[in-house]
Parts: C-alpha cells; structure tokens; sequence
C-alpha cells in the first residue's frame, strides 16, 4: 500500500462517530475528565453518578471500577466506542453486548484552565487536589496493552 493509499484509510472523527481502536478510545476517554456518568443496560439506565477518570489502561486483567467518584477503565472490556453531541454536549458510549457505560463531559477545556493529562500528570485541576487528597491521575498506554 503506497502512502496516499495509506492516508486515506485513516479515519477523521470530528464530533461524531464510531470508535474500534484501543489506542484512539484512550486518546477521548483520558481527556474527560469530570463526567457524569451511567450504566445502560439492555436499555435501561440501571446505575448513574459523577465522578473524575484517573485511569485508562488496555489490558487482559483490570476491571472498571467506579467507586468514591473515581472512575478506573480498562478499554479492552469493550467492543467499541460511539461519540455523539446532544444539545452540544459531548456523549461518549463505551460498549460491549448488553452494557453501554455513557460519559458526558462536565468539563470544558476552552473554558477552565485544565491542562492535558500528557502535559501535567501531577494533577490535571484543582479538582483533583483537592477531592483526590493529593493522588494523581494515572494514565497507561503502551505498556499495559497486551496484545492477543
């Protein structure tokens, strides 16, 4: 395949779309940040809160957890993720068969000072400061993705 060939199979998403690839779900996931959140099953909300997402990871071992509204996700518990806009609020879906677990931003990075996880992974707000009690978000890419 020559490189023309090449760029046009790589996908553009803008606002909207259908996400398959481990690497690119982290990317949206990890910049989150404060979201509200819900467990959509066979299409019932069966479990709703707020929280902030302090790990992404892509692994064959770690579960997703949601606890003290800290949120921990594995990706690869997933098929695929949808990104949607609602009344210009970002939607993003993370699903697999039955279960859609669905995050709308309250965050907005044109409007608070957040700088991204990548740049400053020694605390990304002061929301972390201070309802994480000094803990730090933890991003792993690379080297928790076990390939199969």
């Amino acid at each position: 395949m020559d490189e023309k060939e090449f760029k046009n199979n790589i996908p553009c998403i803008v606002d909207k779309g259908i996400i398959y690839n481990v690497k690119d779900m982290q990317k949206v996931l990890r910049d989150l940040g404060h979201v509200e959140y819900q467990q959509i099953i066979d299409n019932q909300v069966k479990s709703s809160g707020e929280g902030y997402i302090v790990s992404v990871v892509a692994n064959n071992h770690s579960a997703n957890i949601f606890v003290n509204r800290r949120i921990y996700l594995n990706v690869n518990g997933f098929e695929y993720m949808v990104i949607a806009n609602d009344d210009h609020k970002s939607i993003v879906d993370l699903i697999d068969n039955t279960n859609i677990i669905r995050f709308i931003p309250l965050t907005n990075p044109l409007v608070e000072d957040i700088a991204p996880v990548d740049m400053v992974i020694s605390g990304v707000s002061s929301y972390l400061d201070e309802e994480m009690d000094g803990e730090f978000a933890e991003i792993n890419f690379d080297e928790d993705h076990d390939e199969d």
